[in-house]
């Protein structure tokens, strides 16, 4: 009763209606008849949402569940923790479950949360999910977990103005540094790289501790890409690498991964990633198979060192077929290898390739077709893997055009694969996609698109993409350096005059 009394007090200072309060359900009643296990979840949604720290978060959050095991908003909770903490699919799947299993105990709000969690992480039913969550909200419009979720499914469904109208209420619910970080980077993801800078400098001239929240400094990230500030990228993934936090050190070894890839420095890149793995080891996570595939990736799709990249995927496709082994395999010419792979992972996925995994499907076969030369079959494919199989767009925005891209390039449509090209980089940079950038190579489609713009004879567009591809690769490796001068003597032959300045 003195935790009911005090969670409505502090709500109706909130500003949450008195009628609304009143009708609320105590919350001790609602997620657990014990206050022990009560106070270790508070402190573990507090390390987790407030402070950033996941490492505490997972112990807490344990803690609870082990005092009270049908604590259903204490699984949901450790789920997310697990998530964000970098820890094993298994480990975040199975609280998941643990959440779903003991949801219909609970009152429309916890319930809302405790499914719309699962529908959205595992079983990827987002229309589920949305329901879910707008019961949960429905119920209390102070729910901070209700607002963050509906933000990013939102976002998942390229619905910029429910994204951010959910962005800007969850701020509005809770003005700490994390909250700050997940708006701003929505701002810079719906393509408003000022309104996150304004929001940024607001936290900060608050006396706010931006510095050392995970969530903040991503935000950072993303701004410096919108704005094609790539060079203040490294001192921000070295900062994050100097916390005192974990998941932090983790997240800035992935930045600099990151951008090591992106300025075509793939021997810096490959050890970068040995770190991060180190990092992830140390956290209970082990990938072997991940790390094997991101390199035999860096080989084939960077360096073009096809044999070298397929004897890495060897060495893993029988232990564990891939989608992402299939692609590989038919990116470096390897067909039969690709074909048996994904039959394979098709023979030994329950229930058949679905939701989010389908986007994947559809790249391999696509990668597969555009290798046997098929060009229809591939443009077909790498168009359907724009959504998955419930119709919802895929969570990747670029990876369909940049695909679709090198299947028109190949059939020598260069129309095509101009204004797909200039799709792909109208897209707004954000960190996200710069995961995805590295791997695709942003320069490599400036490089490409100058080419083709000075075949078509548009001087100005051919001399713009060379200089956007020499500013992205002028770090780049010494293997790279001669594209590197062969874009700088292009754009001399191409402008004399400025030669001549």
């Amino acid at each position: 009763e003195v935790m009911d009394a005090l969670t409505r007090k502090l709500r109706g200072k909130m500003g949450e209606s008195l009628r609304q309060v009143n009708r609320s359900v105590p919350l001790a009643q609602a997620t657990t008849s014990s206050l022990e296990a009560l106070r270790r979840y508070s402190e573990g949604a507090r390390a987790h949402d407030v402070d950033g720290d996941f490492d505490r978060a997972v112990r807490l959050l344990r803690e609870a569940v082990a005092i009270d095991s049908t604590f259903a908003l204490a699984w949901r909770k450790l789920g997310t923790a697990l998530v964000n903490g970098g820890y094993s699919l298994a480990a975040f799947d199975s609280a998941y479950e643990r959440g779903a299993r003991y949801a219909e105990r609970l009152p429309d709000r916890e319930r809302g949360l405790v499914l719309g969690t699962y529908f959205q992480n595992r079983n990827r039913d987002v229309a589920k999910a949305i329901a879910s969550f707008e019961s949960a909200y429905a119920a209390d419009s102070f729910s901070n977990a209700a607002a963050n979720q509906l933000m990013d499914l939102f976002a998942l469904r390229r619905d910029s103005a429910g994204a951010l109208r959910y962005g800007r209420r969850l701020f509005a619910i809770q003005r700490v540094p994390s909250q700050a970080g997940n708006l701003a980077d929505m701002f810079v993801r719906t393509g408003d790289a000022r309104a996150a800078q304004a929001l940024i400098d607001s936290v900060t001239r608050g006396g706010a501790p931006t510095e050392e929240h995970m969530l903040m400094r991503q935000a950072r990230v993303s701004l410096a890409y919108a704005r094609g500030e790539v060079d203040s990228v490294r001192p921000l993934g070295e900062a994050m690498r100097r916390s005192s936090n974990s998941r932090t050190r983790l997240e800035g070894a992935l930045t600099l991964l990151r951008e090591a890839e992106l300025r075509g420095q793939p021997t810096r890149a490959a050890q970068l990633r040995m770190d991060a793995s180190a990092m992830r080891r140390a956290l209970g996570v082990v990938d072997p198979a991940g790390d094997s595939l991101a390199l035999a990736g860096l080989d084939i799709v960077v360096r073009g060192r096809m044999p070298e990249g397929a004897r890495r995927l060897d060495a893993v496709a029988d232990k564990q077929p891939s989608l992402a082994a299939a692609d590989l395999y038919a990116r470096a010419g390897e067909v039969g290898k690709a074909k048996a792979v994904l039959a394979r992972y098709e023979s030994t996925t329950p229930g058949g390739v679905k939701g989010a995994a389908s986007q994947s499907w559809h790249q391999a076969r696509g990668s597969i077709a555009l290798a046997e030369r098929r060009f229809a079959d591939a443009i077909r494919e790498f168009r359907a893997s724009d959504t998955d199989t419930s119709g919802v767009p895929a969570f990747c925005v670029e990876c369909a055009q940049i695909n679709l891209t090198r299947a028109f390039d190949a059939a020598n449509q260069a129309d095509s694969t101009v204004a797909t090209m200039e799709r792909y980089l109208a897209i707004p940079p954000h960190r996200y996609n710069y995961m995805n950038d590295a791997y695709f190579l942003r320069a490599m489609v400036h490089e490409r698109l100058g080419q083709l713009y000075e075949a078509k004879g548009d001087t100005a567009k051919a001399v713009n993409n060379h200089r956007a591809f020499i500013a992205l690769w002028k770090n780049a490796e010494p293997e790279f350096q001669p594209r590197v001068a062969e874009a700088k003597r292009q754009i001399e032959k191409l402008t004399p005059v400025e030669k001549l300045r």
